[in-house]
């Protein structure tokens, strides 16, 4: 078995102009904050962890990422598509015979502690291994969010060439192969910032301790009191049970999640 974590730094997008030096430094910074700890502290060390990055990226990225333990960065002369990850991965395995699997994280996101470990005892067949639980980061406040098919979402493959997880949207992976989901606390922290558009805040709170013992971050959550944590409980529950209401679809993935659903690895 052979494991790679794939983390897309900034490789380029034919349709959009080269990061700027401000973003990749912004980016870095976040970076730094969850993602590399995160990553530094699994209790599973018995993976390769991938930053698939733009060849043409200022000399000065390079050696602040040639810097970070563990982390081999990867420098991508075209365009993003899945192809690139899929070369990748193909040049970088060490035999064609048995499983690989490619897990995701972003650049300004965490796994838990447990995430590689989990993933890997979950792997015993081909498809997809999903961790329901996970939480959001929004200014230091911690929200729980559950998602059937989210960007931390692992791919199980056997052969001599693997597609990688990133063989589609993170949303649309259910069209390739079964989906297993796993339960049992928050296994990913997904970071809501101004610079990341496609993400918002959508759970409910949650007390910081639930993150805190599973993650390893080098940035402190707000505490929140119980009675606080209660009341904005109680009005986000209100305000989703309306969003469930309007859109029906919502109902459908979470009758999807729990029909799919293994437990605990």
């Amino acid at each position: 078995m052979e494991h790679f974590l794939l983390t897309r730094f900034n490789v380029r997008l034919a349709d959009r102009p080269p990061a700027s030096d401000q973003w990749l430094r912004d980016r870095l910074r976040l970076f730094t904050t969850f993602t590399v700890p995160s990553v530094q502290s699994q209790t599973c060390t018995e993976f390769r962890w991938l930053a698939l990055c733009d060849e043409a990226s200022p000399a000065w990225l390079r050696e602040e990422l040639a810097q970070v333990a563990l982390l081999e960065p990867v420098w991508v002369h075209d365009a993003w598509s899945p192809g690139v990850p899929a070369d990748v991965v193909h040049q970088l395995r060490a035999g064609a015979d048995g499983l690989v699997i490619t897990s995701r994280v972003d650049n300004d996101d965490a796994i838990a502690c447990s995430y590689i470990a989990r993933v890997q005892a979950a792997a015993t067949e081909e498809g997809f291994v999903n961790f329901t639980s996970g939480a959001q980061w929004t200014q230091g406040r911690l929200y729980r969010r559950l998602d059937p098919s989210n960007p931390f979402i692992s791919r199980v493959e056997k052969g001599p060439r693997a597609a990688t997880v990133f063989a589609a949207d993170h949303n649309k992976l259910a069209a390739l192969g079964p989906i297993r989901q796993f339960g049992d606390g928050p296994m990913w922290l997904q970071v809501v910032h101004d610079s990341n558009l496609e993400n918002r805040t959508n759970g409910i709170r949650m007390a910081p301790a639930e993150v805190t013992e599973r993650f390893t971050i080098v940035a402190t959550p707000q505490q929140v009191s119980r009675l606080r944590l209660a009341a904005a409980q109680v009005g986000t529950a209100a305000r989703m049970a309306a969003r469930m209401v309007a859109r029906p679809r919502r109902l459908l993935l979470l009758a999807q999640t729990r029909r799919n659903r293994v437990g605990r690895t």
